[in-house]
């Protein structure tokens, strides 16, 4: 895991953000406090869990995405006034723009959809639970190689509650799994 210090906050209209990359292989809280975050194809292996809190903000690299292995899990856990925010690193709105670093050496333009791969839940992973969400610009041709092409990809129960997906190539693939979806869009 690369993960590194924030230097400003989130009000600010430069923002250095953390960065995640690799496998992560021990409990991760990412908190609005400590963001907000770049993600560039992170894995969560067996044992470990991924906790997003609410009001968090990740943007995720060109054709990235966030995969639970077998026995990982993956809480992203927003409330009604304070969503959590999966988007692209083109996404200026969420999280504002960022400077220019080596872990961040994309440069911004205009978001679109499939600008990264989405969130992926492999077999029998331990938990996997979206709450409060808003997915944005997700869905790239990475994702078809993956699995197939869609913003939240699972082969195992998920629990999605009060989550937008928007702007996105595909919406939600489900595999051979149980899902419960409420009070979503």
């Amino acid at each position: 895991i690369l993960l590194d210090a924030a230097q400003e906050s989130l009000g600010s209209p430069n923002i250095e953000p953390q960065s995640i990359s690799g496998a992560i292989t021990q409990d991760l809280f990412l908190m609005e406090e400590t963001g907000p975050y770049i993600i560039d194809k992170a894995t969560v292996q067996s044992g470990a869990s991924v906790y997003i809190g609410e009001g968090v903000v990740i943007k995720f690299t060109k054709d990235s995405w966030l995969k639970a292995m077998r026995g990982a899990t993956i809480i992203i856990n927003g409330t009604e006034n304070r969503r959590a925010y999966l988007t692209s690193i083109n996404d200026q709105i969420h999280g504002g723009a960022f400077v220019q670093s080596p872990q961040t050496t994309q440069t911004p333009h205009n978001p679109s959809p499939g600008d990264w791969a989405g969130l992926i839940f492999d077999q029998e992973v331990d938990n996997g639970i979206i709450q409060y969400a808003n997915i944005m610009y997700a869905g790239s041709e990475i994702g078809a190689l993956l699995t197939e092409s869609a913003p939240i990809q699972t082969r195992s129960p998920i629990y999605i509650n009060q989550t937008t997906i928007e702007q996105s190539i595909s919406a939600i693939s489900i595999h051979n799994a149980d899902a419960i979806i409420e009070n979503s869009i």
